[in-house]
C-alpha cells in the first residue's frame, strides 16, 4: 500500500472513530479486568469514559481506558483500537489529532 493510500485510510478510520461510536460492533480483546476479555456486542451508549455495550443478556458498561477493542467500522473493516484513543465524547475526540499508528 502506498504511503498516500495509508494516510487516506488512517484519516477515514479516524473520522469514524472521532464521531459517535453508537451502533458499531465491538469486542474486548485485552483488558485490565479478565472478566471483560471476550465481551462482544453493539455499542448502545457512550460517555466520556465508558461504553455501554449491549450483549446478548444486558448492557455492560466498559471503561475505555486500559482496554484494547476490536471494532467493526461502517464499511465492514475490523480494526484494533486502544481505549485511550477513543476516550472522551465525540465532541472532544473530533478536535484530537490523528494518532500516528
Amino acid at each position: 500500500m502506498s504511503r498516500e493510500n495509508s494516510t487516506k485510510r488512517k484519516s477515514r478510520v479516524w473520522r469514524i472513530l472521532s464521531s459517535s461510536l453508537v451502533g458499531l460492533e465491538i469486542e474486548v480483546i485485552q483488558s485490565s479486568s479478565e472478566d471483560l476479555v471476550g465481551v462482544k456486542g453493539v455499542i448502545e451508549e457512550e460517555t466520556s469514559n465508558l461504553l455501554g455495550v449491549l450483549t446478548k443478556k444486558k448492557i455492560l458498561w466498559i471503561p475505555k481506558l486500559n482496554q484494547v477493542f476490536k471494532i467493526k467500522i461502517t464499511d465492514g473493516t475490523t480494526i484494533l483500537v486502544e481505549g485511550y484513543l477513543i476516550k472522551g465524547t465525540p465532541e472532544t475526540r473530533v478536535r484530537k489529532k490523528i494518532p500516528n499508528w
